[in-house]
C-alpha cells in the first residue's frame, strides 16, 4: 500500500507449472484503488486437455510502483481441472499471503509452446498454409522473452528450397499472431501431395540477431506422423475445398524421423474453430 493508505493495483495470470514469462498475462493497472473492478478478459490459446488435467491459474494482485519494485498484495490458485469447454466459472478466492514464486521445473521438460495451422487442400492442385498463431512459447536456457519467426517446408521436395517459407519476425512475445503474410499458397500439380512420404515440415525460431536462430520447437504434418500431426494431414486432404485449422504441441527435437511424430489430442477436437482462451 502506497503513502497515504492508497494502491495502484493489478493482477498477473499465470499458468504453473510452466514457465512465469511464457504463461504470463495481466491486467491494466486501477489507479488509487482499494476496491478495483477489472472486468478484464485474459485468454490463454491452445489449451490441451493434458493442461485442464495438470495446471493451475494463479492470480497474483501487486501494487504498482513507479520508484520501485512493484509490492505484492496477495495470490491465489484455482485449478483447471473440471472446466468445460464453452462454459463459464465464477470463482470466489479469498486471497493469500504472497509467497515467493517458485516453478518446478522438471514439469517443464520439453515443453516448448504450441502452434495452430490451417490447411485448405483445393482441387487445382494448391494447398494453402495458414501460421495463425503461436502460444505459450518458451526458449531453452533463456529467461527473456523471444523473437519469434516460423518456417514452413514441404518434404521431399524436386528442388531444393522450392517449398521453403517463413513468416515476419515477431518481436519480444511468447503469444505472436502472424497476420494476413503468414499465408502461403503451394503448386504442388508437379507432385503427389498424397503419398506417404510427403510431409509438412513447421518450425518455430528465436531471432536473436541478424544471422541468430536458435531453434524453439516444431511438428511434422503427414501420413507417418503420430497423434493429431497425422489425423490434420489426413483431415485436411479428405476435406478438399475446406480448411481445416488445429492446434499442434512444440516437439524439442529439431532432427527426428517422420515416424517419431507426436502430439496430444485437443480437448475441441471440431475443425476450425481454435479451443476457447480461459
Amino acid at each position: 500500500m502506497d503513502v497515504g493508505g492508497t494502491s495502484d493495483p493489478y493482477v498477473k495470470c499465470n499458468l504453473i507449472p510452466g514457465n512465469p514469462k511464457a504463461t504470463k498475462l495481466k491486467t491494466p493497472r486501477k489507479e488509487c484503488d482499494l476496491n478495483p473492478i477489472f472486468n478484464e478478459k485474459l485468454a490463454y490459446h491452445g489449451i490441451f486437455e493434458s493442461d485442464i488435467n495438470s495446471k493451475m491459474v494463479r492470480l497474483t494482485v501487486l501494487d504498482y510502483d513507479r520508484m520501485t519494485t512493484n509490492d505484492m498484495i496477495g495470490v491465489t490458485t484455482v485449478p483447471l481441472v473440471g472446466l468445460v469447454p464453452q462454459q463459464k466459472h465464477l470463482y470466489r478466492e479469498i486471497l493469500k499471503e504472497p509467497e515467493e514464486e517458485k516453478d518446478d521445473a522438471s514439469s517443464m521438460i520439453g515443453e516448448r509452446g504450441r502452434i495452430q495451422i490451417s490447411l485448405h487442400y483445393q482441387a487445382n492442385k494448391e494447398l494453402k498454409v495458414t501460421i495463425v498463431r503461436c502460444s505459450m512459447l518458451m526458449v531453452p536456457g533463456s529467461d527473456t522473452l523471444p523473437n519469434p519467426m516460423v518456417k514452413v517446408n514441404i518434404k521431399p521436395s524436386l528442388k531444393r528450397n522450392i517449398f521453403k517459407r517463413k513468416t515476419d519476425i515477431m518481436k519480444k512475445t511468447s503469444n505472436p499472431e502472424f497476420g494476413p503474410k503468414a499465408k502461403f499458397t503451394y503448386d504442388i500439380s508437379n507432385i503427389d501431395i498424397e503419398s506417404d512420404d510427403r510431409c509438412l515440415e513447421v518450425t518455430v525460431w528465436d531471432c536473436t540477431g541478424l544471422k541468430r536462430h536458435s531453434y524453439i520447437g516444431g511438428i511434422v504434418l503427414g501420413k507417418e506422423s503420430g497423434g493429431t500431426a497425422r489425423s490434420h494431414w489426413l483431415d485436411a486432404l479428405s476435406s478438399c475445398g475446406h480448411r481445416v485449422t488445429r492446434w499442434h504441441m512444440l516437439e524439442e527435437e529439431e532432427s527426428r524421423t517422420i515416424g517419431e511424430s507426436s502430439s496430444v489430442e485437443l480437448t475441441d477436437q471440431v475443425p476450425g474453430p481454435e479451443p476457447a482462451g480461459l
